[in-house]
């Protein structure tokens, strides 16, 4: 009896051994894009055939030339999930392109093959996932930089792998007058643009942090002051000047700045209290102070606030090419 009881504790406890037995979760990964390590997939004559493996909830694509897929699974695994897909059309391949791979239980890395039946080619490959911070610059993932790796902008990646946006800085706005020779004018809170007195208006322009990058446009922008006067049939002209060592607060008629009298761009009417932009996209290129100079043809002069005005001071507005 005390056997038989000693029997039936031991079948118990093994059953509980059992039954207690943890049970491993499958692999099954979240949608994400894995670059391709190294030498990239090619056909017969050169051509790349693909960059990135992008796992999405839809299936396995190819970036950046495959379309068309034909079939396309994921199967999750204990060790791993396994990844199969074809496409019928991948730029200057011929006939089907399939993918098997697989992704390791933490969904860091695929490692598979890609083969081309039609070309005789079979191709292993190894593909870490894509994250912001991994030194690789993804920009199919919308990364503009990563870390150290930051060509277009050198020294402004930020942490979430885009650059820095660019800075533009009005440093300095002046008037002289042809009637004021030896005047003094860089305090004021008006800047004046006029042909009857001959009233010229320079400014000086910085631009940072735009790096390798182009400028969609570069504006500058004024706004016509809220007096009584201000406006004019004419808003100005705007030349380009390579001497930029003026002082604003002492610069005068007689020490103003030559000009280029090319124009880079004139403006029209202009109302009191209205916002004017000056297109200056030309004349940038790149990071770097830029001066300028605006004169006028019409001898009803137009007032502008300067950057000592309380409000609608010059603004340099950068604005980047997608």
């Amino acid at each position: 009896m005390s056997a038989l009881r000693s029997s039936l504790l031991s079948g118990a406890a093994l059953a509980v051994l059992v039954f207690s037995t943890p049970v491993h979760a499958l692999v099954s990964c979240p949608p994400g894009r894995y670059l391709i390590d190294g030498a990239k997939p090619q056909t017969p004559g050169g051509s790349t055939i693909a960059e990135a493996l992008i796992v999405e909830d839809a299936g396995i694509s190819l970036a950046p030339t495959c379309a068309n897929r034909v079939f396309s699974r994921t199967r999750p695994g204990r060790r791993f999930e396994r990844v199969r897909a074809g496409f019928s059309a991948c730029s200057n391949t011929v006939g089907l392109v399939a993918v098997r791979g697989r992704i390791n239980a933490d969904c860091s890395l695929m490692r598979g093959v890609l083969s081309t039946p039609a070309h005789h080619g079979a191709f292993a490959f190894r593909a870490p996932l894509s994250i912001c911070g991994d030194g690789r610059v993804d920009t199919g993932n919308g990364e503009q930089c990563d870390g150290a790796n930051d060509a277009l902008c050198s020294g402004l990646c930020l942490g979430d792998c885009h650059c820095a946006m660019p800075i533009g800085v009005v440093e300095a706005d002046a008037s002289v007058f042809s009637s004021d020779p030896d005047g003094k004018h860089g305090s004021s809170v008006y800047l004046n643009v006029d042909a009857d007195v001959n009233k010229t208006t320079y400014f000086r322009l910085r631009v940072e942090n735009l790096g390798r990058r182009v400028a969609q446009q570069a504006i500058l922008r004024l706004q016509v002051a809220d007096i009584v006067g201000a406006d004019s049939d004419q808003g100005g002209t705007l030349h380009q000047t390579s001497d930029c060592s003026w002082d604003e607060k002492k610069v005068t008629w007689n020490t103003r700045p030559t000009y280029d009298p090319a124009a880079i761009v004139t403006v029209g009417k202009v109302a009191q209290n209205q916002v004017v932009d000056f297109d200056l996209t030309s004349a940038i290129a790149g990071d770097g102070t830029y001066c300028f100079a605006l004169d006028s043809s019409s001898t009803n002069g137009v007032k502008y606030n300067a950057h000592e005005a309380a409000a609608g001071q010059p603004q340099l507005v950068i604005t980047l090419a997608q």
